[in-house]
């Protein structure tokens, strides 16, 4: 549940942020989700690190190293993903990137569960 309420938390912040870039800045719709994305994750990191994976069995350094690896897959896939809702479908890019932030989300959580925190086997606070 915590790290639910994390990535809603960053999750918010990454779509205020590539909506300022796009609509204030005029920053390229891709570009700016990319950027956004990799300032809410690292904040993801270190929110999920304290509260979430606090039992990891890796140091800080490598441990955010691995957890940017399992990001640059996530935001691979949320650029493609919102290049092929945006321009194949309908759909606004800011409903594009909330229903890409599930598919993201799970990716990541089970990513970094499983490979990175080192903590599947451990009972998660």
């Amino acid at each position: 549940m915590r790290y639910f309420f994390i990535g809603i938390i960053t999750f918010l912040l990454d779509l205020w942020l590539s909506s300022i870039l796009i609509e204030s800045f005029g920053v390229h719709l891709l570009l700016s989700v990319g950027f956004s994305f990799f300032i809410a994750i690292s904040l993801n990191f270190f929110l999920s690190r304290r509260w979430v994976f606090h039992g990891s069995e890796r140091n800080i350094f490598h441990t955010y190293i691995y957890f940017i690896q399992i990001a640059v897959i996530g935001v691979f896939i949320t650029i493609s993903l919102m290049w092929i809702l945006v321009t194949f479908t309908p759909f606004h890019y800011i409903l594009s990137r909330v229903l890409i932030a599930g598919i993201v989300g799970v990716v990541s959580y089970l990513g970094n569960l499983r490979l990175n925190f080192r903590v599947a086997d451990k009972e998660l606070g």
